[in-house]
């Protein structure tokens, strides 16, 4: 069944390729200034806003597209990223039961539905990952922000930090 709030889990062989590891900081924060709305377009939530790039796949080209971005408050964000929001409650960042309440609240769903949910979601997420994809961000060209060339600068620097931020987690989900 189709939800509002879908967990869109990113294949591993595109974990850190995303607009904010291809753009510097301040574009980043232009982007961001740009498309976020006042609330949370998943549940209306006012604070904890993050700006969520939205994926579209080819499955048969194996094409990750940009799609566009949302406004998603902390906890859909962490339902969107599933997988990270795992390793958040490992850390201790994140309640994994608060996570699954607004999951099913969001939804109008019961448990039995998310874990279903989950479980499609790690079942593509593993074939998805089995594959190389080309990313493109091509949206990007349609906005009045900076020039093509510029988006597509890639930023080793910030790429690594956020690398090296889960690097001690990240291998627990390979």
């Amino acid at each position: 069944m189709k939800r509002l709030l879908n967990m869109s889990l990113i294949p591993q062989t595109t974990w850190f390729d995303n607009v904010r590891s291809r753009v510097s900081r301040d574009k980043w924060d232009a982007i961001r200034v740009y498309f976020m709305k006042r609330q949370c377009q998943y549940c209306g939530r006012k604070y904890g806003l993050h700006c969520h790039e939205v994926w579209r796949y080819d499955d048969t080209l194996h094409i990750q597209k940009l799609a566009g971005f949302e406004t998603a408050c902390f906890l859909c964000h962490s339902v969107v990223h599933f997988g990270l929001a795992e390793l958040m409650v490992e850390r201790g960042d994140l309640d994994m039961g608060e996570l699954i309440k607004h999951y099913c609240r969001v939804n109008g769903c019961t448990k039995e539905d998310f874990e279903q949910d989950r479980k499609e979601a790690f079942e593509l997420w593993e074939e998805r990952s089995r594959c190389d994809w080309t990313i493109d961000i091509s949206y990007l060209d349609s906005l009045n922000i900076t020039s093509t060339r510029e988006w597509m600068r890639v930023h080793p620097d910030e790429v690594e930090r956020v690398k090296d931020s889960y690097s001690d987690v990240t291998t627990k989900l390979v």
